[in-house]
């Protein structure tokens, strides 16, 4: 039986000293899971050098956007940032961007973030045309999405 993709997202915390390496359990993790037509669950888990912090929250689409929306912003201002955050969206390529490079992009990532919310994927093994969705991207001006023959 399929079940729906969540959307992950990793914040990445930087690197200090010499002898430090990356440690993916230190990573902050936001976790964004479809609860029903406009419900979704977003657990925030912040890792310290205590035992982890976990909010949950459960939104609408319109609060999960406002959400993500001032996350984004609050990444650009962060005088320690993130080194980097990255992004498990379903029926995307999984990408890493850097906290620096997110101001330039907060819209494009946005976009494709709501994206997936309005038309969530489902996970499986094999192809199956009558559970397939369509992404919002294919109604965008620019997007030509071919015909098979």
């Amino acid at each position: 039986m399929p079940t729906p993709h969540q959307i992950q997202i990793r914040f990445i915390r930087q690197v200090r000293g010499s002898y430090a390496e990356p440690n993916p359990h230190r990573d902050d993790i936001l976790t964004i899971t479809r609860q029903g037509d406009n419900s979704l669950r977003l657990v925030y888990t912040e890792r310290s050098e205590d035992d982890p912090v976990i909010d949950v929250m459960n939104y609408t689409h319109q609060q999960t956007m406002s959400y993500m929306y001032r996350v984004l912003w609050l990444l650009t201002m962060d005088n320690d940032p993130f080194a980097s955050v990255q992004f498990f969206i379903p029926g995307y390529p999984t990408f890493l961007i850097t906290t620096n490079s997110i101001m330039n992009n907060s819209s494009q990532l946005l976009d494709i973030i709501f994206s997936a919310c309005l038309s969530w994927p489902t996970a499986g093994t094999r192809l199956d045309a009558a559970r397939t969705s369509t992404h919002g991207i294919l109604a965008q001006p620019g997007v030509i999405q071919q015909q098979q023959s």
